[in-house]
Parts: C-alpha cells; sequence; structure tokens
C-alpha cells in the first residue's frame, strides 16, 4: 500500500502498524507546516468521517492512501463548500420527509432515522467552521454569518421541538415543525451560501 503526504511517499505493509505511521507522519507534517488536516483519499475516493476506521476495517484492500492537509483558508472553504452540499442534498429530502407526517405515511420512521443522521453532520459540519471564527471574518466576511446564526438556531431550536412531538407520535406537528421552521431556516442558510459559491465560480 502506496501512502502519500504532500512531497512524502512510503510503501506500507497491509497491517495495523501503516495506521500508527499514517497517524505519525500527519502530526509531524502539521505541525511542520502548520497546516491542518483535512481528509484522506483511499483507492481514489475522498473520506472525509472515520477515515481512519475505515482503513483498519479495509486494510487488504486498500493500495493507495492520500492525506490531504491544507491551509487554515483551504479547509474552512473546503467546508463551507460541504455545508452547501450537505444542504443542497437534502432540503428537497426534508419537505419529501414532511410530507410523509402529513400524511402519516408508514414510511416515516425509517425516514426519520436517516434524516436525524444527516442533520448530525450538518451540524457537525457547521460547528466545526465555527472553530475558525476569526478566518471567518478575514477571508470569508462577504458572508452574512449573523443571517446564518439566526437561521441556524431557528433549525437547531426546530429539530429540539421536532423531537418532543416524536416522543408522543404527533405526526401533524412534526410535520408542521419540519415543513415551517426547519426547511426555511435550511433554506436560508443554502441561499447565503449558495450566493457566495456562485460569485466565486463567476470570478474563477
Amino acid at each position: 500500500m502506496n501512502f502519500k503526504i504532500l512531497e512524502f511517499s512510503q510503501d506500507l505493509p497491509l497491517t495495523e502498524d501503516a495506521l500508527l505511521i499514517i497517524v505519525e507522519k500527519i502530526n509531524v507534517f502539521k505541525d511542520e507546516r502548520s497546516l491542518l488536516f483535512s481528509h484522506m483519499v483511499i483507492n481514489g475516493e475522498a473520506k472525509y468521517t472515520d477515515a481512519l476506521d475505515y482503513i483498519a476495517a479495509n486494510i487488504e484492500n486498500i493500495r493507495e492512501i492520500e492525506a490531504v492537509l491544507q491551509t487554515k483558508s483551504q479547509y474552512v472553504s473546503r467546508l463551507i463548500l460541504e455545508l452547501y452540499g450537505v444542504l443542497e442534498q437534502s432540503i428537497s429530502q426534508i419537505i419529501s420527509l414532511g410530507k410523509l407526517f402529513v400524511f402519516n405515511n408508514n414510511e416515516i420512521w425509517n425516514e426519520l432515522a436517516s434524516f436525524i443522521n444527516e442533520m448530525q453532520y450538518l451540524v457537525q459540519v457547521y460547528n466545526e467552521i465555527l472553530k475558525y471564527r476569526q478566518e471567518l471574518n478575514s477571508n470569508h466576511s462577504d458572508i452574512d454569518w449573523r443571517v446564518i446564526e439566526s437561521a441556524y438556531n431557528s433549525f437547531t431550536g426546530g429539530l429540539a421541538v421536532m423531537n418532543s412531538y416524536v416522543e408522543i407520535n404527533d405526526t401533524v406537528l412534526v410535520a408542521d415543525m419540519i415543513l415551517y421552521e426547519i426547511v426555511p431556516s435550511l433554506e436560508k442558510i443554502h441561499a447565503i451560501l449558495g450566493e457566495r459559491i456562485e460569485k466565486e465560480v463567476n470570478n474563477a
């Protein structure tokens, strides 16, 4: 298995010892270059979460791994794109979920579990972005983060209320929270980020 990080490349054994070497090299290069670990590319596929667990579980089938390090600005830009991508994929599905609750469809509970997992990931990405407020203020100040934060707070508040309705199996109120509180909040964040991304594309 070939492991790459920046200009460094090394063939590693298909054993758990490889994980120790990978972690060590990532930490060394991060410290030496003042970079942040972004993600790994494993057999040509980007892994943004649980990459080490994936490697450990699939070590015998892995041919190549690249650890991607980025500057703070690059890392935050990637997270913003990731947040936008989650919203881009999720909003129409969330609307469909709300409609299922309106009609008390039998599929709703399976769909709800998937929705909750997706929203947990969205929260994770958002909170990671907020760790770099100084970077946001200096290099991403054209994004109206105050409006985004207000919309995000409405979204998380809506989630909390929705969960209380789930506990009492009130599908009508769950539908109302999804369609009239959660979805509009996510659409507002999506629109603001979309304006910034479109501007970047046009200026490229």
